[in-house]
């Protein structure tokens, strides 16, 4: 019965981690940096300035200015054309 258990218990920490990932939301604030806007349409390729908080995969981008308009999502991050 303590076999069943543990491999239950390895079966639910599985889950949690494959549906949790996405409802984590890392606060930041960015700058677009204007001379560094490769591509406008979608994806939209920019570099920024993290002034304030983590930026990672999956933060979904709004300007708040606007009433919050919803951009995107962060898809990838690159520093120095490396995948970080």
């Amino acid at each position: 019965m303590f076999d069943e258990f543990t491999e239950y218990y390895k079966v639910c920490q599985e889950e949690r981690k494959n549906t949790g990932g996405s409802a984590a939301i890392w606060p930041c604030t960015l700058e677009i940096i204007p001379d560094f806007i490769f591509n406008r349409q979608s994806p939209i390729i920019m570099g920024v300035n993290v002034t304030a908080g983590t930026l990672r995969v999956g933060t979904p981008l709004a300007v708040p200015e606007r009433d919050s308009i919803k951009i995107g999502v962060v898809t990838s991050i690159e520093l120095n054309k490396k995948k970080i």
